[in-house]
């Protein structure tokens, strides 16, 4: 069984859409996991509807509003199938690429199998995308010919350390953990019905990466005070504490705003 795990916000005109073409694109055995992130519309109702209408879909409703990251982790973490599909909840990621992303895991000897496609945004967007993918590339000492997207395939055996690791964090890129990661190219759609995210957004959730999930702010510390080396290895590793507190804290969060209406 596949489960397909989508965090929606604010998707009262496209998510029951969206449910329907997985459906009609499918044939094997699957669950949909919906995670309301604290939608302010109609949303709720919608997919506790779909709820009643159809046993295989099951709505987690999150009290307060934490990220697509934090929403797509708490679907993990209740998924039950042998593989883990995450996708928006717009319709850009297309359910029939389900089937490729199914069958490519089936055949490869990898634990996580992310989509990419070609940059189809605006220049601004398309631009800090790829300087973002890059940036965080380097610091992980992998390709930057990588294209990170949340349109994923993963093994249930990696679920745990996949969700234990992440839960802390502010962006996923599996890439960090030690498991074997590839990609395959799919088609993508663009999405009309709600504005994207904002420049301030985006820029937003790649500081929190940067100053939060890796070491760029100690690295930087190091080569700035090379010369006073105790003073700035002390530095260092305040910083990290930091981090520490504010990701445990991070995790509390996320998993304090559940309430399961499956």
């Amino acid at each position: 069984m596949i489960s397909i795990v989508i965090p929606t916000y604010n998707s009262e005109k496209i998510i029951e859409k969206l449910c329907k073409a997985i459906i009609d694109e499918l044939s094997i055995k699957f669950e949909i996991i919906l995670v309301n992130d604290a939608s302010v519309d109609n949303t709720k109702a919608v997919i506790n509807n779909l709820k009643l209408r159809y046993d295989f879909i099951h709505v987690i409703n999150l009290t307060k509003n934490i990220g697509q990251v934090g929403a797509t982790l708490v679907g993990i973490n209740y998924s039950k199938g042998k593989f883990i599909v995450t996708m928006d909840d717009d319709l850009q990621h297309q359910p029939k690429y389900i089937n490729d992303l199914y069958n490519a895991i089936s055949s490869q000897d990898v634990d996580v199998i992310v989509a990419k496609w070609k940059q189809d945004e605006t220049f601004l967007r398309n631009v800090g995308s790829y300087i973002f993918s890059v940036l965080s590339s380097i610091l992980i000492l992998e390709s930057i010919n990588f294209r990170n997207t949340a349109f994923r395939i993963l093994k249930k055996e990696v679920k745990s350390e996949f969700t234990e690791y992440f839960f802390s964090r502010f962006w996923i890129d599996p890439r960090r953990l030690k498991v074997s990661v590839s990609q395959i190219s799919v088609g993508h759609d663009l999405q009309n019905f709600r504005p994207y995210s904002s420049f301030k957004t985006r820029l937003v959730l790649a500081t929190k990466h940067f100053f939060i999930d890796s070491y760029l702010v100690q690295i930087c510390i190091l080569i700035i005070g090379f010369n006073k080396i105790l003073f700035s290895a002390f530095a260092a590793i305040l910083f990290h504490l930091l981090q520490k507190f504010i990701k445990n804290r991070v995790k509390i969060k996320r998993l304090s705003f559940i309430v399961s209406d499956s």
